[in-house]
C-alpha cells in the first residue's frame, strides 16, 4: 500500500531493503528527461528490474498533479548512482554510505529530454504537498540541503551527468510554502533568517532539531530543557549507537548521529537503564557501608576479664 494519501501504487524491486541500517534525511528531486505520465515511468522502472541498469525512484508526479508510489520509504530506491566529481560539499559527511539509502527520490514527469520542462500547476501542487508530507513523516528539514539534511537536486550529488536534474524547478515557492506549512508552538517564535527556534522558557532550538519540531505536531509546553551539545554516548541502554548531537526537552528527547540521522530517544527504554545502574550502584554503596560498619564496630561496653 503507498504511505502517501491519494498514490497508485506501482511497484518494482529495485531498493535496498531496509536501508541497510539507515535513516532518510533528504529529500532528492529529479526529472525524468522524457516520458508523458507517471504511470508510464513506474512501468519503464518495472521493466529494468534484473537489467544492466536497473533504476526506480520512491515517488513519480506527473503533469496532471497523478502521483505514482513505487518503493516503500523504509528502502533505499535506486535512483541517485554514486556521487561524482564536483557534488555539492554537504554530500562528503556521508564517506562510504550509498546516497539512496539516506533519501527520498521524487521524480516529475518532464516530456523534454533535457528536463527543460516547467513545472505545471497541478504538477507543481502535488510536488509541493508530497515534499510536506516525506518531511513531516520523517523529520527532514524543510530548507535547503546542508550536512543535516533537507531538499536537493540529483544535480547537486552528481554534476557530471546529471547537471539538468531537475531542470527548472520552483526552488523559492517551495520553501515559501514549506515555510508558511511549518507547524510553530503557541509561544514560541522562530527567527526564519537565522534558522533560531525560540522556546517560551529562552533556549532555543536549531538546525535539524528545529526542522524537526517546526514539522510535528509539538507540545507548545514541551519546552527544551538545555540547548543542543555532543555526547560522545548518547544512550546508556545503546553503546552501539555512538556520539552525536543532543537535546532534552520537557518530554522529549532529540538525538542525531551521522549514521542513524535524527530521531527521538527511547526515553522509557533509556530510563529503565539509568534505574538500573542506579539500583545497582545504591546496592553496592549499601553493602560497602554495612561491611565496613562491622569491620569498624566498637564494643558497647568493656569485656569482663
Amino acid at each position: 500500500m503507498p504511505e502517501e494519501a491519494g498514490a497508485t501504487w506501482l511497484p518494482n524491486s529495485n531498493f535496498f531493503a531496509g536501508r541497510e541500517g539507515h535513516t532518510p534525511r533528504y529529500v532528492v528531486l529529479h526529472g525524468t528527461a522524457g516520458g508523458i505520465s507517471a504511470a508510464q515511468i513506474a512501468t519503464y522502472f518495472q521493466s529494468t528490474q534484473g537489467s544492466e541498469n536497473p533504476v526506480s525512484s520512491h515517488y513519480i508526479v506527473d503533469q496532471q498533479g497523478l502521483v505514482v508510489q513505487c518503493v516503500s520509504e523504509a528502502d533505499g530506491a535506486w535512483g541517485n548512482g554514486v556521487l561524482s566529481a564536483g557534488h555539492a560539499a554537504y554530500w562528503q559527511h556521508l564517506g562510504s554510505v550509498n546516497p539512496n539509502n539516506v533519501t527520498i527520490s521524487i521524480e516529475h514527469v518532464k516530456a523534454s529530454f533535457d528536463n527543460a520542462d516547467q513545472l505545471s500547476e497541478a504538477q507543481k501542487s502535488a510536488s509541493f504537498q508530497l515534499i510536506e508530507h516525506v518531511c513531516r513523516r520523517h523529520g527532514i528539514p524543510m530548507r535547503a540541503a546542508d550536512e543535516h539534511g533537507g531538499i536537493a537536486s540529483h544535480a547537486s550529488l552528481d554534476p557530471v551527468t546529471r547537471a539538468r536534474c531537475p531542470g527548472p524547478y520552483p526552488w523559492e515557492e517551495l520553501f515559501a510554502y514549506l515555510q508558511h506549512n511549518s507547524l510553530v508552538p503557541a509561544g514560541w517564535r522562530d527567527d526564519t533568517a537565522k534558522g533560531v527556534l525560540h522556546a517560551p522558557n529562552g533556549y532555543v532550538v536549531i538546525q535539524g532539531f528545529r526542522s524537526y519540531v517546526l514539522s510535528h505536531p509539538w507540545a507548545a509546553d514541551n519546552w527544551p530543557l538545555e540547548n543542543e551539545h555532543h555526547r560522545e554516548q548518547l544512550e546508556r541502554s545503546n553503546a552501539a549507537l555512538g556520539g552525536g548531537s543532543i537535546q532534552r526537552f520537557r518530554k522529549t528527547t532529540l538525538e542525531w548521529t551521522p549514521r542513524a540521522g535524527l530521531c527521538e530517544q527511547w526515553t522509557g527504554v533509556e530510563m529503565m537503564e539509568l534505574e538500573r545502574r542506579l539500583d545497582q550502584s545504591v546496592g553496592t554503596i549499601n553493602r560497602g557501608t554495612m561491611n565496613q560498619g562491622t569491620i569498624n564496630r566498637a564494643p558497647t561496653e568493656t569485656p569482663t576479664p
